[in-house]
């Protein structure tokens, strides 16, 4: 016997200790979610009852303290049958990693110190809530009390206020949410809907070998040289860990990579490592793997600074990717421990709050930037794209990952962001597409291109060998960039096989992040191209691209730069070739870019007059002060692009920006400004929004406008139906304040899963929406007044303020909350397949007729609605449903079809359906409101006779698979109501069967086996009776066993037992069945009582099996088995001095 014990590690190596805002987070797909919290708690409390029980019984504490201060704890049984432990990973950051530049005494001036900003941290236990270095800014999530001490250092390094100086965290503003790991999946799910961007996971499975107490302990099973779970991708961490990262998007789940590296061992096996362990939770996809080095005092100079520690764990992962994903100091540092001490520790559990802390920083400066924070794909590639190049060779490798993480690399990337040259997009892949898009190198920097998404969680392989290479890869991205002389330049790859082998260029098809460098190019033009192999599930892929470059002047393009401060468009002497330069003495046209920059004005209040209308290429406002343009009902023309990474102003009255081009990207993300009015008009266009938007109107005359996936505030969105063309908005999130028309025409609208949203300052405001033909998926209405107009289709509309229904409209599910005000066109029909009404006494539900004639709802199927607390009138209830009313609402004018009262006395007819299989014994089970006093039954089945009943609960058997028609016809004094249903009946799972008799043993026996037995005696269950066999001693008359499994029931054959007198001369032997395959029964029917021999003997005399057996008065049966060649063999009874013989025909 063995005990192989698999424990999750704190990642840290104790040293020595010594004595010494603004709430701006997102909830994340709440509904999902909450769903998927529900079941990860469901499978804890399972799996951890059942490791509860295995330490009991194996006498192994579920957890304690080790020498060295780890500490391990009992979590669950693994697919493989071991037990599962958490346990720690004990083994000057923010110089080192260029974080410190960002704090208000920075040199880079971006002062983000996490202030509002929240960090989950999951560890051993809560950190030490009254440590001075918090300040009440530790809020424990889990009921554990004592502080803990690994949890403590971990805290500090994220978010200690630097009190003592040496301890400042990365975010040391922030906030904590800290919980133990017990539990962790369904805490993460819990917290991710809330919202949480950042957590931070010091900790991992124990693997291979491990220290403790002094000794060496292996932790794989004991026939095994390898521990297998190194780098293997495991449905219980691994792809639990991607599901949840692929429904909550903006969480990233920053991990300890591990110290496996260097566990030596008793000298029985190999070593742990170099290469290949890392464990399943790090290996994880989605998640940012963290590997630990050497501090930098004087902060990173060149690729020799970064020096590996001698524990932390290196990849790759079983498929070959790239782990860990980059690397930050876990050596020796300086932080918090319980009772205000400080202590030194290390390992790559110190490591990953370095970069959790700065994440968080991270999160915080691009909101400001944008108003919107970056996908968890989005930060993961920024973290990869501008890391420290680290290791002896260039590009990535298996022991640093991407390189070391560089925080002020990352954070000038998004302050510097103009959307051109540097820039971050979050983009969508749809099924067959491909995303290009093309620029101009000046050869004066390097070209950087880094792709990341977060992939559909992968599909293990069911086994415990070592290093199964099976691709986790679900969706495969590729990035190319292709140069005017057509040379394709690739991203970075490795060689699993050879992992010390230097990163070359080649086709990625193992990680979901991709980076493609071009160092020192020729200045020329370049196309970066994004696609994808195979199909991808759901249609459609989100991605991030981080891009930066250095661009030049294309040789069939000019730019003009504004320099004239306050002046005339259309003067000369305001446009200069070079930023800040000479005046050039020409005006745009619609071949040249302009481009408005820091060099562009020279104080702070300057407005650039438009005289006439005007045209250029592209569009670029890159200033960042609040400068105007005072259009003066003058058109801007733009016939490429449009950026803005600055607050754009308007001055004056009307006038539009209309797009002519054939193509374009508008990227307005920075523009917290004015929102500006834009026409599209080319019937030969196709533009493209790259980022959130706010607009004073969007007008689609002609031509194809891509607004997917964004989120939009507009007040005016619409689109001329007399000509072809298109609007994509699906994915996104409209927050609209005037209206949204779509004329009928030749126009087309992709909606899918859009969200228009209604939130207006006044509650007498309105918004129109007339979209006939296009089905909204999601539209709420938070403040205000919205008047939906025509005939439309929604998804979902839910209306906590007031909605006009103004035609005959179909809604897939109408939900009405307390106070809301709900009216309906008199004579319309508003069909809601869906229905939800919550009111309160203090508010009610208004749902009225707009005139005196009435307005009717109508819900096609047999549901009822149970409502209370309304004020209807004009408004009638109709279709299959039942329409409850309650005891507390007022109803006026028409309202037929609703039914004040009691819900629960208003009379409805349901039934639950079990073993719906032909042959079966189908139950089915009144579920019905109210109080029927007669039920009738009609099973549908047109081919038998008697297919109905008046019990209450009947059973009846189909006798062939289909599909039934089945209605319940329920009735009281007041009236009678009926439900139908469609009943699908199955194949039955289980065989025909028979009860053969074991005469040795004197019982009945079930021929075939089953999960489930039910003897029946003359009709009635026989209590208790549910094995495979039936004492015969005790039963005579009809025995029939009923099997069941988790579909089907079946009964056998009838086997009719009564007891006789046999006289002479009755005397018969049957044998059955004839021919025979298996098994034969022989029923021989006798006065004679004695000794009874039974031979089967083949046609050369042969006796083949004999059976001697006791025969009482009355019949012998027994049942033998037929393994003989086939053939014809007689069956012959010898009873004292008479002999019977019967042939048989064995196949």
């Amino acid at each position: 016997m063995y005990i192989a014990i698999t424990v999750l590690i704190l990642l840290f190596l104790p040293v020595h200790s010594a004595a010494q805002g603004v709430d701006i987070l997102q909830p994340a797909a709440p509904q999902t979610l909450e769903q998927l919290s529900v079941r990860h708690n469901a499978e804890y409390l399972e799996r951890r009852a059942g490791a509860l029980e295995w330490a009991a019984a194996n006498e192994v504490p579920v957890r304690r303290l080790l020498d060295d201060g780890r500490v391990v704890e009992l979590q669950y049984i693994d697919e493989s049958g071991l037990p599962v432990f958490h346990t720690t990973f004990n083994a000057v950051s923010a110089v080192s990693v260029g974080t410190d530049l960002l704090y208000p005494e920075g040199e880079r001036g971006l002062d983000v110190t996490g202030q509002g900003y929240f960090a989950g941290v999951w560890d051993a236990g809560i950190a030490d809530t009254s440590h001075k270095e918090f300040a009440g800014r530790i809020i424990p999530r889990d009921s554990f009390t004592d502080p803990d001490h690994h949890a403590t250092h971990v805290t500090g390094t994220i978010a200690a206020a630097g009190l003592n100086t040496g301890v400042r965290g990365m975010a040391w503003e922030a906030e904590i949410w800290s919980y133990d790991w017990n539990n962790q999946l369904t805490e993460l799910t819990r917290a991710a809907a809330e919202g949480l961007l950042v957590s931070n996971h010091s900790y991992g499975l124990k693997l291979g070998w491990t220290r403790e107490d002094g000794e060496w302990v292996w932790n794989g099973s004991p026939d095994a040289d390898e521990d297998y779970r190194f780098g293997f991708y495991t449905r219980s961490q691994s792809r639990a860990l991607d599901e949840l990262a692929y429904k909550a998007p903006e969480l990233l789940m920053v991990w300890s990579a591990g110290n496996s590296r260097g566990g030596d061992g008793d000298g029985t096996r190999e070593p742990n490592g170099p290469f290949d362990c890392i464990g399943p939770e790090a290996i994880s996809k989605n998640v940012l793997a963290v590997g630990a080095v050497d501090k930098i005092p004087g902060g990173y100079e060149k690729p020799s600074d970064v020096r590996m520690t001698s524990f932390s764990s290196w990849g790759p992962s079983d498929d070959g990717r790239v782990k860990p994903d980059i690397v930050a100091p876990g050596q020796a540092l300086y932080s918090t421990l319980p009772e205000d001490r400080y202590g030194f520790s290390s390992g790559t559990s110190m490591s990953a709050p370095v970069v959790s802390g700065s994440l968080l920083l991270l999160q915080q400066l691009y909101h400001r930037n944008n108003g919107r924070h970056m996908r968890a794909a989005t930060l993961k590639g920024l973290v990869i794209h501008t890391a420290h190049q680290a290791g002896k060779n260039r590009g990535p490798d298996y022991s640093f990952g991407w390189g070391m993480l560089n925080t002020q690399a990352a954070a000038e990337l998004v302050a510097k962001e103009d959307g051109v040259s540097t820039f971050i997009r979050e983009l969508t892949l749809n099924d067959g597409d491909v995303y290009k898009f093309d620029f101009h190198s000046d050869g004066e920097a390097d070209i950087v291109a880094t792709i990341s998404w977060t992939d559909l969680p992968g599909a293990p392989p069911f086994t415990d060998k070592i290093n199964p290479p099976d691709l986790m890869l679900v969706h495969d991205l590729d990035i190319r960039i292709t140069d005017e002389t057509g040379n394709v330049y690739k991203p970075w790859v490795l060689d699993p096989d050879d992992p010390e082998k230097p990163a070359e260029r080649g086709d990625n098809f193992r990680d979901n992040v991709e980076k493609l460098l071009i160092e020192n190019p020729e200045p020329r033009r370049y196309t970066v191209t994004v696609s994808h192999k195979g199909e991808f599930r759901g249609g459609r892929q989100n991605f991030s691209l981080i891009f930066s470059a250095s661009l030049g002047q294309p040789v069939d393009q000019t730019n003009l730069y504004w320099t004239g401060g306050d002046g005339n468009w259309g003067d000369p002497e305001n446009w200069s070739l070079v930023s800040g330069g000479e005046p050039a003495g020409i005006v745009p046209n619609d071949t040249i870019n302009v481009v408005f920059d820091e060099n562009s004005f020279k104080s702070t209040d300057h407005v650039i007059k438009l005289e006439t209308d005007v045209a250029c290429r592209s569009f670029y406002w890159l200033t960042r002060g609040g400068y105007r343009i005072d259009m003066a009902g003058n058109d801007v023309e733009i016939n490429g692009d449009m950026v803005i990474s600055g607050n754009i102003g308007l001055a004056g009255n009307g006038g539009d920006f209309i797009f002519r081009g054939d193509s374009g990207i508008i990227n307005t993300g920075r523009n917290l400004g004015q929102p500006l009015p834009m026409v599209f008009d080319n019937p030969a266009g196709n533009w493209k929004l790259l980022s959130d938007l706010r607009a004073e109107s969007l007008l689609v005359r002609t031509g194809n406008l891509d607004l997917s996936f964004k989120e939009i505030y507009v007040a005016n969105l619409s689109a001329a139906g007399e000509f072809p063309g298109s609007m994509d908005i699906s994915g996104s999130r409209l927050y609209l304040t005037e209206s949204f028309v779509i004329e009928e025409g030749l126009f087309e609208v992709y909606p899918e899963d859009i969200s228009i949203m209604i939130n207006l300052e006044e509650d007498d405001s309105q918004v129109r929406l007339s979209v006939p033909g296009v089905v909204l998926d999601n539209i709420e209405v938070l403040k205000g007044i919205l008047a939906i107009e025509g005939d439309n289709r929604a998804g979902r509309l839910v209306n906590r303020a007031e909605t006009r229904l103004t035609g005959s409209n179909s809604v897939a599910d109408m939900i009405l909350y307390p106070g809301s005000a709900t009216y309906l066109a008199g004579g319309s029909s508003q069909v809601f397949d869906g229905f939800e009404v919550v009111s309160t006494p203090e508010n009610p539900v208004l749902i009225h007729s707009l005139s005196e004639e009435p307005a009717g709802i109508i819900h096609d199927e047999y549901v009822k609605f149970c409502f209370d607390h309304l004020d209807i009138s004009n408004v009638t209830a109709g279709g299959l449903a039942v329409f409850g009313s309650g005891t507390n609402s007022r109803l006026s004018g028409e309202t037929s079809g609703w039914i004040p009262g009691p819900c629960e006395d208003i009379l409805f007819a349901r039934f639950d359906v079990e073993f719906p299989c032909a042959h079966a014994q189908t139950r089915f089970a009144d579920r019905s409101d109210g109080s029927p006093g007669s039920w009738f039954w009609s099973f549908g089945d047109e081919a038998a006779s008697g297919d109905t009943s008046n019990f209450i609960n009947p059973v009846y058997t189909y006798g062939a698979p289909g599909t039934y028609g089945v209605t319940m016809t329920i009735s009281d004094n007041g009236g009678k109501t009926t439900a139908e249903r469609e009943i699908s009946i199955i194949e039955n799972t289980l065989p025909e069967n028979e009860i053969v008799i074991d005469n040795q043993m004197k019982r009945f026996l079930s021929r075939e086996t089953a999960p489930n037995y039910q003897w029946y005696n003359d009709g009635l269950p026989i209590p208790g009776a549910t094995r495979r066999s039936l004492d015969m001693a005790e039963y005579t008359g009809e025995i029939r066993v009923l099997l069941t499994d988790d579909q089907c029931n079946r009964f056998s054959e009838t086997l009719v037992v009564k007891v006789e007198e046999i006289l002479p001369g009755q005397e018969e032997l049957v044998i059955y069945p004839n021919p025979v395959s298996d098994y034969l029964t022989v029923r021989f029917k006798s006065h004679y009582t004695g000794e009874v021999m039974v031979e089967v003997i083949d046609l050369t005399g042969r006796i083949t099996a004999n059976y001697g057996m006791n025969k009482e008065k009355g019949v012998l049966i027994f049942t033998m088995g037929s393994e003989w060649p086939s053939g014809l063999y007689m069956i012959r009874i010898v009873a004292g001095e008479e002999i019977f013989v019967e042939r048989v025909v064995k196949r």
